[in-house]
């Protein structure tokens, strides 16, 4: 077996469910915006359905995707060209104009995108306006998951700018990415013209979302020489083409779907700062991925089987720690915290221009990846990161990690971690601060 089948054994299995990053982005999101001088003199925005803002700028939306189309095959590496028989029809009404839009952009058909607002740890909403999670998510788990609350909002409604922002942030998480590929086996996936899933396990529902959600720009050159696949992230086309709506909807007017859709791609920029999002085995090496590999060749898959869920493993508990951390941190109102201190931080802001998702907002993530590993491993609990007997995300200590992790780790190695997080939450408000203004100057919204 050569390098390239190798790698593709491996990765292939290194991702066997994806999992999210940075746990509900609403939690890191406000604190990196909420204090911006931009809000005092912004208006709120009238909450309009994603129907009804379609059906008032139809030959609009349909010249704009045109044109995005033709920018992004020119300026995006390894672009997916969107079928022509994807294209969006402005003469439809009412629910197929909706799908014809949900097709267009290409995501998954059934997505909910309710009116809503995402509120934070402690706040509460009337019994009547609560929305259940299940009208939010494709996912049937997202309300056993977390202690949530969505109230509903109404069209007509007014709200405030920063709050649809913040709530947008999370939504694409909630299944936008799913099935999208030709070998998921799934009708859209074989009409939406993205080519077989490039990493991951397509025959695994929620793997399926992770070529859009991580990106590997950063490797060494020997690794895209025998895995060029670890290049073919679509996360740069998510990320581009929300920003790009975004402008277009402030340009018509619509600033409610505006703010919604900067939110979304505002997601992408996020998840790029995550370093399990940005490298594909963080606190392994090339060399032990070829070794593990070989000796699965002669019949021992024993070392690749546990390097594999080492890294799953870890990924799960970081995102679990960081979740149970900041949740705490916002109910409590402990403004102070570090990580809240890091995420609210002033930082120089690059230019946002095409290459800022590859070279930008993703570099410190993939430096320091190991290093993060290396953290993890020694402040977290063996049993949950250096067991690979374990399957982390079913353990029941997984709920206590943070009460866990300060019994049982040296204070010095919970603080070298948790400088670590802060770091990588510096990286989160870059790019998320980047994003907003670099929108703000291009549809010049006054603020």
């Amino acid at each position: 077996m050569g390098l390239r089948m190798i790698f593709s054994a491996v990765v292939l299995l290194m991702f066997p469910a994806i999992g999210s990053a940075w746990a509900e982005h609403p939690l890191l999101v406000r604190p990196v915006l909420e204090e911006l001088e931009v809000w005092e003199e912004m208006d709120s925005v009238e909450v309009r359905e994603l129907v009804t803002f379609l059906e008032a700028n139809s030959r609009e939306m349909a010249d704009f995707l045109e044109e995005h189309e033709k920018w992004a095959e020119e300026h995006l590496h390894n672009y997916r060209q969107r079928p022509d028989d994807l294209r969006f029809n402005p003469e439809l009404k009412g629910a197929e104009l909706r799908t014809s839009f949900l097709r267009a952009i290409r995501i998954h058909p059934e997505s909910k995108i309710p009116l809503y607002l995402h509120l934070m740890p402690g706040e509460t909403a009337e019994e009547h306006l609560v929305l259940d999670p299940a009208e939010l998510s494709l996912f049937d788990n997202l309300g056993k998951e977390r202690e949530t609350v969505y109230r509903q909002l109404r069209e007509g409604q007014k709200a405030d700018a920063l709050d649809v922002l913040v709530s947008a942030n999370d939504e694409p998480d909630y299944g936008f990415d799913l099935g999208l590929f030709e070998d998921n086996d799934t009708p859209h996936g074989r009409e939406y013209g993205f080519g077989n899933q490039p990493f991951g396990n397509p025959n695994l529902v929620n793997s399926s979302q992770g070529p859009f959600h991580m990106a590997f720009y950063h490797e060494p050159g020997i690794v895209y020489a025998v895995a060029p696949f670890l290049d073919n992230s679509l996360l740069e086309s998510r990320l581009f083409l929300y920003r790009a709506l975004s402008v277009f909807a402030f340009n018509q007017g619509e600033d409610y779907w505006g703010w919604r859709f900067l939110g979304w791609s505002m997601h992408y920029a996020g998840d790029l700062s995550m370093p399990y999002h940005s490298s594909p085995l963080p606190g392994f090496s090339v060399l032990q991925m070829v070794v593990s590999q070989l000796h699965a060749m002669r019949g021992d898959e024993s070392r690749q089987r546990d390097m594999i869920q080492l890294v799953s493993n870890r990924h799960m508990v970081i995102e679990a720690y960081q979740h149970a951390v900041l949740t705490e941190a916002h109910r409590s109102g402990e403004v102070d915290h570090l990580f809240l201190r890091a995420l609210r931080g002033d930082s120089e802001l690059p230019e946002f221009d095409d290459q800022f998702a590859r070279k930008v907002a993703s570099y410190h993530a993939a430096q320091k990846a190991d290093e993060m590993s290396e953290a993890v491993i020694d402040a977290m609990p063996r049993s949950l990161v250096d067991d690979p007997m374990i399957e982390a995300r079913h353990a029941s200590d997984l709920q206590k990690l943070r009460q866990m992790a300060i019994e049982e780790s040296e204070n010095e190695e919970l603080d070298l971690l948790n400088r670590q997080i802060a770091a990588r939450f510096r990286d989160f408000s870059v790019n998320v601060r980047t994003l907003l203004f670099s929108v703000l100057e291009e549809s010049g919204t006054q603020y």
